[in-house]
């Protein structure tokens, strides 16, 4: 199993932040497949601020959602994780949005099982729940610590083709 990148270990939490933010997508890709691996779901247990980071450029979703997230008609303030297990879990995303306000949606099941990237463990939040609207169904993020309590994550779309990473962002521990 995969440690951080010890240079992401030493760093605190708002220059890590920071320097992700600046990254292109293909460097968030590298960042993502060193970073370390999860050993228990119990490391991201709580209320975990997030932030978009970066969209593939071909990704309808992605471009949607950041269309959405820079006009401020979207804007997705956490997530919250609730292990039962080291392995099993489940979550909510708290959402801000035009005059419906802020409130609980997309609610997922986590767990511990191989990326579609580079098939090394990761944290999986599955959406494949009917109490989701249909086309978040077929996606699901994978979460990997770096450090500093910073999990860079990879939100990916299962097409026919196959599975597709589409967005990169983060969550962190307040």
């Amino acid at each position: 199993m995969g440690q951080p990148i010890e240079s992401d270990q030493q760093k605190p939490q708002a220059e890590l932040l920071r320097e992700l933010a600046a990254l292109p997508f293909h460097e968030l890709e590298s960042r993502f497949r060193a970073a370390g691996r999860p050993g228990s779901l119990r490391e991201i247990d709580g209320d975990l601020e997030c932030r978009i980071l970066s969209v593939r450029h071909d990704a309808y979703m992605g471009r949607l959602l950041m269309a959405l997230y820079r006009a401020d008609l979207f804007a997705w303030v956490s997530k919250t994780f609730t292990s039962q297990t080291d392995t099993a879990g489940s979550g909510i995303n708290d959402l801000r949005m035009p005059i419906v306000g802020r409130q609980k949606r997309l609610p997922f099941v986590s767990t511990i099982g191989p990326s579609a990237i580079d098939g090394e463990p990761c944290i999986i939040l599955d959406y494949d729940s009917p109490q989701n609207p249909a086309f978040f169904r077929s996606v699901f993020d994978e979460l990997r610590p770096l450090g500093a309590g910073v999990f860079i994550g990879l939100g990916v779309r299962k097409r026919k083709s196959g599975r597709v990473g589409e967005i990169f962002f983060v969550v962190a521990k307040r």
